[in-house]
């Protein structure tokens, strides 16, 4: 089964330092990213997921807002932290592309209007 993807061209790219190696052969490399892919969490990024929607319902400090933009980088192809250095509008617009997942994850009910393909199917209660 081929997971759904859907692919982003940040209006604002950016260049990301990424950690390689480790020890005497750690270094950091920057990485230029012009696009994002998100694909449909499997069930290793579904617990991921779940665990951030339990952090936040039970911690008022950590927001709706916070566990989407965690939520971005786990089912991104971003290098690890890149999230941090977006612009608010690439942002919000990845929000978007991923709320049904999300949803999905959550287990909303019926078609998804809004997904990429607009053929999602999420559980039904």
């Amino acid at each position: 089964m081929k997971w759904e993807t859907k692919e982003h061209r940040l209006e604002w790219p950016v260049d990301v330092a990424v950690k390689t190696g480790e020890g005497e052969n750690a270094a950091t490399e920057t990485v230029h990213v012009e696009k994002v892919v998100l694909s449909a969490p499997k069930g290793k990024k579904m617990r991921e997921i779940m665990r951030l929607i339990n952090k936040m319902e039970a911690d008022p400090g950590y927001s709706e807002g916070e566990m989407t933009m965690d939520s971005i980088q786990i089912i991104s192809d971003m290098p690890p932290g890149a999230i941090d250095e977006l612009h608010p509008r690439d942002i919000t617009t990845m929000g978007d592309i991923t709320a049904p997942f999300l949803e999905a994850v959550m287990g909303g009910g019926g078609s998804s209007a809004t997904s990429p393909s607009g053929t999602a199917k999420t559980k039904q209660k």
